[in-house]
């Protein structure tokens, strides 16, 4: 018995093209699209997302899985560690480096970041949860210093100078 053919129009391409019914039957009780060949079948699989659009589902996959596994990742990496690290190697690199990270503890930026950062630490270890507190303290303290040197040293301008006076004389 011969084979019926039906001619069919490639959505990808606008080639026309033979497909046998029993092909076309079955596609159409699968719900399933036709095409002229595997490589238009493989275009219309293909996602048009640009590279940034893969990177941002890459990286939120990438973080998803890593909260997911930790444990294992941890483990793993510390089974790597154990097995291939060199103490000797390790400490010629450090070696190497340290002119540049003492340059970069040298940078004013740094100072001050590590300058709040230690102030931060100290009050976490000395006051506990109520470090805010000490901080405001402490900042109070500065500033009440700096109110009382300036008073006993004399700068203050000449207004300051003669309101000061003048309400000392109607007390």
């Amino acid at each position: 018995m011969p084979q019926a053919y039906i001619k069919l129009t490639c959505a990808i391409c606008n080639k026309q093209y033979q497909k046998s019914a029993g092909h076309y039957n079955r596609a159409m009780k699968l719900g399933a699209k036709l095409f002229c060949s595997q490589t238009c079948f493989g275009l219309s699989r293909r996602q048009d997302k640009s590279i940034e659009e893969k990177k941002a589902e890459k990286a939120a996959y990438d973080a998803q899985y890593r909260e997911k596994n930790l444990e294992a990742l941890k483990a793993k990496k510390a089974a790597h560690y154990a097995a291939n690290h060199d103490r000797e190697k390790e400490k010629a690199y450090r070696q190497k480096r340290m002119p540049q990270h003492v340059k970069y503890c040298q940078r004013p930026e740094y100072k001050a970041w590590k300058a709040k950062y230690d102030e931060l630490y100290r009050a976490k270890k000395q006051y506990g949860e109520f470090y805010e507190a000490g901080l405001a303290m402490k900042e109070l303290d500065k500033f009440l210093e700096s109110k009382r040197i300036k008073y006993e040293s004399g700068q203050f301008n000449k207004s300051q100078n003669r309101k000061r006076k003048w309400q000392q004389q109607e007390s």
